[in-house]
């Protein structure tokens, strides 16, 4: 029963985290930020991506989330 339980509560995550991901990559192709960042930027979250796959949510994989955003933040507030 606890297995079945956090099976399922890591298949949302995966879910959550797979929409999520994709709603970055729009954002990114949004932002006019320079190309060669931008490409750095949806590679990192395509491998963060495949992680998910596997469904290990590593604290790295939160890390990347976290740096990726800042770096978009700041990315938008230079393009303002």
């Amino acid at each position: 029963m606890e297995k079945e339980k956090y099976m399922i509560m890591n298949g949302m995550m995966c879910r959550w985290w797979n929409m999520t991901i994709l709603g970055m990559m729009e954002n990114l192709k949004m932002a006019n930020m320079m190309v060669k960042e931008r490409c750095i930027l949806i590679r990192r979250l395509q491998s963060i991506k495949v992680r998910l796959k596997t469904g290990n949510i590593m604290e790295k994989v939160f890390y990347m989330i976290e740096k990726v955003m800042y770096f978009t933040k700041a990315n938008l507030r230079m393009v303002k």
